[in-house]
């Protein structure tokens, strides 16, 4: 098979170049393991970002440039897959923090406002008598990112990309003939190319150093876990700002059932291997420390007998190290561009969007970049036949199996093991608290679908300058 591009990589990085490649008119092929996107694209927290977050910390306005862009165009472009009516709210401990945020966010022309912290504790109980005292209301929303990226797989395969998998990507094999890449897949499948974009994240430096040896720069790979509580939670987006360990919260609401995910702010960990999933060491006790400070409402709710749910997974990070060294919260996007051989123009680009939000102004910029290196990308027409066979993005991670029940001991929240036998405990209880308390337990799954056994390997990638000779 004859392409213009190969984007070896199907996540947030991957389909939003195809979509961009293809939108003009520029043959490619997506390739990635089967389903697509099964890591860090499925493993985030569903949040579609604003750059108010970026703005408030007043350290990273670039990233929070690329996500105010994303964030509007995302909006306006696949308005059927994202959730609106959702309302996003900082939370902070002092006032003067409060007039800092609102400000920040507004000289970035991003929409913020204080409100009420009272009114916020009413419409959530999870707060309860929380030490947050002050709230800013911002246009940050819920998104079920498998939604989403199913909806750009198939505008972009309507035009032409063509879908190609392989059995990981390690499988995957990139030769440079003197002219063309030539990609061998485990398929028996062969790609012949004029350009390669690497979109597959954490995966990125490993398959740089097996196709461009040595012309690698440093990078940084980290872990963060992510909790998710099933059941009814919160309705609102919820970010606790500059608190150490102070939980980030995004609702879902599916159709598999409701809950939240949460992330502790500043608990990543520094990986060696992008195999790595395993939960960090006391991260149980971390969690439940936070959400007992933070939220302990929680324990209202656990005595009355509404039953929560939990599990846990893992979301990788990669970071250009020099990057990370300046400013380790900053998720500003990469296009480095290698070139194969001396005296040859750059032919390879590793992307990474930093954002999912940020993922389509990105990789409009890594698309700029390509046709500023190689001239006559269009050489190979997008296929006649449109419409090929549009491959079933991994559904998120908030619908793996239930491994603990969340619990209350000696007034401090705990992680219990899950146990089947729980099963009628989880329905009975959402019953008696609907009757109680005016909760819905029906969305409440006792058994969760199994997750996915599949792993392939796609993560992320950072930083903005082009490395031409790494």
């Amino acid at each position: 098979m004859k392409t213009s591009v190969a984007v070896i990589g199907g996540g947030c990085a991957g389909w939003f170049a195809a979509d961009e490649l293809t939108r003009r008119g520029i043959c490619c092929v997506v390739i990635d393991t089967d389903p697509p996107a099964a890591f860090a694209s499925t493993r985030n927290q569903g949040w579609l970002q604003s750059g108010a977050l970026y703005a408030a910390m007043e350290d990273d306005i670039p990233t929070a440039e690329f996500c105010r862009k994303g964030f509007h165009l995302i909006r306006s472009r696949y308005p059927n897959v994202i959730r609106t009516g959702i309302p996003g709210y900082f939370l902070l401990l002092h006032e003067e923090e409060l007039h800092l945020v609102v400000k920040h966010c507004q000289d970035q022309a991003i929409a913020a406002r204080p409100v009420s912290i009272r009114d916020v504790k009413r419409r959530e109980p999870i707060l309860g008598s929380s030490r947050l005292a002050y709230a800013v209301e911002v246009p940050d929303i819920p998104f079920d990112s498998s939604r989403l990226l199913q909806e750009v797989a198939t505008q972009a395969c309507g035009r032409g990309a063509i879908f190609r998998s392989a059995s990981s990507l390690e499988a995957v094999k990139p030769i440079w003939d003197g002219k063309n890449w030539h990609i061998f897949l485990d398929t028996d499948d062969e790609i012949e190319c004029r350009a390669i974009v690497l979109a597959c994240g954490i995966y990125i430096p490993d398959m740089l150093e097996r196709v461009v040896p040595g012309q690698t720069c440093a990078f940084k790979r980290t872990k963060n876990p992510v909790l998710v509580l099933r059941g009814e939670v919160a309705s609102s987006l919820l970010i606790t700002l500059r608190e150490l360990q102070g939980p980030h919260l995004v609702p879902f609401n599916g159709i598999r059932g409701n809950g939240a995910s949460i992330c502790l702010n500043r608990t990543e960990e520094d990986i060696t291997d992008y195999r790595d999933y395993t939960l960090p060491l006391h991260c149980l006790e971390s969690y439940a420390e936070s959400l007992t400070n933070f939220y302990p409402g929680l324990l209202t709710m656990l005595s009355q007998r509404v039953p929560i749910q939990a599990h846990f997974y893992v979301c990788q990070k990669l970071y250009l190290e020099d990057d990370f060294e300046r400013n380790p919260s900053s998720r500003r996007p990469a296009c480095l561009g290698y070139s194969p051989q001396p005296g040859v123009p750059q032919t390879l680009f590793a992307f990474y969007p930093g954002k999912f939000t940020s993922a389509p102004i990105a990789a409009r910029e890594c698309v700029d970049e390509l046709e500023r290196c190689l001239e006559n990308l269009r050489i190979y027409s997008v296929p006649e036949a449109r419409g090929a066979a549009v491959p079933a993005i991994a559904r998120q991670r908030y619908y793996d199996n239930p491994e603990y029940i969340l619990a209350a001991k000696n007034g401090r929240l705990v992680f219990d093991p899950y146990r089947v036998e729980d099963s009628y405990k989880i329905f009975s209880g959402a019953s008696y608290a609907k009757e109680q308390n005016g909760f819905s337990g029906s969305s409440i799954n006792a058994q969760s679908e199994k997750s996915s056994s599949k792993e392939s390997h796609v993560l992320h990638l950072h930083t903005s300058k082009s490395l031409q000779d790494g």
